[in-house]
């Protein structure tokens, strides 16, 4: 069941009997979510969604302009500008497509090499080889660099320079790091997705590194302002049991704090404040049964400057399904 809600927890309500992963483009004009192994695409002006022809791969920085992949074509549409579209061909994409932060250029990794497709002219670049591996890319504020995560490594590509630099190792990791480049440009986040290594952030000229004391396996996230960067924790086991459950850290690189703030499966900075919108969920022994019991998927926000939760909603504890990802417009919610 995909919800949205408002920001206060009123206007709880369904829009999609089924569904999830929902992404909202950056106009908050349409919303896209998987069900089934399609997409679908809704517009605040329809009443029925409509099947995406294509793999979803992301929305853009601005307006209502998303990347989808079909066969070795990926495409950029403009659902503002009558449908229009971009294709490049990627028969050998490996590893994720990266928006630069403008929104006029793509970053994807290509038969080995690190590729820059201007959306304006259509044109594509080749920057630097880096052979045949899945990789990871976060952009950097200002365009001029590309933060990649391969196995066990974060590197620094130079656009200008066409050059590649080392900036961390990470230890005993078999998977690329998902890596997050903080909007002031200082920091790169990053998280080792496998292995014993706990997250952490680096300099983005790699002259200093934080590691977190806590084990962090989703993705990092950081507030608008850098200030803070989120971590969730090892989701390896599925919700909470016995009052264990994944805790959810934020770290301030300007004081090296590092807080807990509670228990989470998903969460989502809000575009301008900090504020957190989460998911949680947690299990319970129960005697009846003997064994344990899913307690309904609950959603909130978290204002990091009142300290406080507001509870926006319960979802059915009689659903099959047991996943919720938030996102802001408002919130979305899929179970």
């Amino acid at each position: 069941m995909l919800m949205t809600t408002d920001r206060d927890g009123t206007g709880l309500g369904p829009i999609y009997d089924g569904g999830h992963t929902p992404r909202i483009s950056a106009d908050g004009e349409y919303i896209i979510w998987r069900d089934q192994g399609s997409y679908y695409l809704l517009s605040e002006n329809s009443a029925e969604p409509s099947l995406v022809d294509g793999d979803f791969l992301g929305w853009g920085p601005t307006g209502a302009t998303l990347t989808l992949q079909k066969g070795d074509v990926i495409s950029v549409l403009d659902l503002e500008g009558g449908g229009s579209s971009v294709e490049f061909a990627a028969p050998w994409r490996r590893g994720s497509v990266a928006w630069s932060p403008q929104g006029s250029r793509l970053a994807f990794i290509d038969n080995e090499d690190l590729r820059v497709a201007e959306l304006d002219t259509g044109t594509l670049k080749s920057v630097v080889a880096l052979g045949d591996e899945w990789t990871t890319l976060s952009w950097s504020p200002d365009e001029l660099a590309i933060a990649l995560g391969m196995t066990g490594k974060v590197y620094r590509a130079s656009l200008d320079s066409a050059s590649i630099e080392l900036l961390i190792e990470l230890g005993d990791s078999t998977a690329p790091p998902e890596v997050r480049w903080s909007p002031d440009g200082e920091w790169i986040a990053w998280v080792a997705m496998s292995g014993d290594t706990p997250g952490g952030i680096v300099r983005a000229d790699g002259s200093e590194n934080m590691r977190l004391k806590a084990f962090a396996k989703g993705a990092p996230a950081w507030n608008a302002t850098s200030t803070w960067v989120s971590f969730l924790g090892d989701p390896s086991t599925h919700g909470c049991f016995d009052g264990t459950c994944d805790s959810m850290l934020i770290y301030q690189p300007s004081s090296a704090e590092s807080r807990s703030i509670g228990v989470a499966r998903r969460m989502e900075w809000a575009p301008e404040d900090d504020v957190l919108a989460l998911a949680v969920n947690r299990f319970v022994y129960d005697d009846e049964i003997g064994g344990k019991r899913l307690l309904p998927w609950r959603v909130s926000v978290f204002d990091l400057s009142l300290r406080e939760y507001v509870e926006l909603g319960e979802l059915d504890p009689e659903d099959p399904r047991t996943d919720s990802e938030p996102q802001w417009r408002r919130t979305a919610i899929s179970p």
